[in-house]
């Protein structure tokens, strides 16, 4: 690897979430905290509130899955990859996940308006699965990390609480070793791996902070190269587990 593209890795002290930055493509639409009504999607909503049931997860792997007490959880409607696979609305949100929760933008119910909006902190306060549970993981095809959801309120979890630990754990920095096994030999991986890493220092603000950026070296968030851009929930194969599902941007 040449010197221009030499990328640098943290030690085990510095596995730490990095500060909320601010992004040169953060939507420039005008913004307001919470919409009149959250948007839903027509025919999605079950009977107990914005929840989706989740036995057709199975059809996403090429097979029909039997109903089980696993398969009967559902995932609130913001969350759940069926709802941004939706063609008859706009997605619940957009969110690039290489920048912070606070750049989450939720699409205004009518596609012909451009106002975007902040999730509500009503939405956010919501179970993000039912029934109710303390802790979830959350796996992605994309990373050889499960990321740990725990009930911030001791309750339940919440949909902030999903949100929140997903960024968190990709902003953790990854060592030298655990770059060489995401890596291998696939060297076109590694040079995707470091433009992404490249990409996410220099979009920040000022010059100090791209270099601060630069110093905390590779994190979880640049092995997911081009794939940043947040598609959902669907079941998983355990209980209280799920996959979230990416998109290229």
């Amino acid at each position: 690897m040449s010197s221009s593209k030499r990328v640098r890795f943290a030690t085990e002290l510095e596995r730490t979430p990095s500060p909320t930055f601010s992004n040169s493509s953060a939507p420039s639409s005008p913004l307001l905290r919470t919409p009149p009504t959250y948007p839903t999607h027509p025919g999605v909503a079950s009977p107990s509130g914005p929840y989706l049931a989740s036995p057709s997860y199975g059809r996403q792997r090429g097979h029909a899955r039997t109903p089980s007490p696993l398969s009967l959880a559902q995932i609130h409607a913001i969350l759940c990859s069926s709802s941004f696979d939706n063609p008859t609305g706009p997605a619940p949100f957009n969110w690039d996940v290489t920048l912070d929760t606070h750049h989450i933008r939720a699409a205004h119910p009518d596609p012909r308006s451009a106002l975007q909006y902040a999730l509500s902190d009503d939405a956010l306060a919501q179970p993000a699965v039912l029934p109710n549970v303390k802790a979830i993981v959350v796996r992605c095809q994309h990373l050889p990390w499960k990321v740990d959801v725990v009930a911030s309120n001791g309750s339940y979890v919440t949909v902030h609480d999903v949100l929140h630990s997903v960024y968190r754990n990709l902003r953790m920095a990854i060592s030298m070793d655990e770059y060489t096994g995401v890596v291998g030999g696939d060297r076109q991986k590694q040079t995707d791996i470091t433009r992404a890493y490249e990409s996410r220092y220099r979009a920040m603000a000022n010059d100090s902070a791209r270099e601060e950026e630069k110093k905390k070296g590779l994190k979880r968030v640049d092995v997911l190269m081009k794939f940043v851009k947040f598609s959902g929930l669907s079941l998983g194969d355990r209980p209280n587990e799920f996959t979230m599902h990416l998109r290229s941007r």
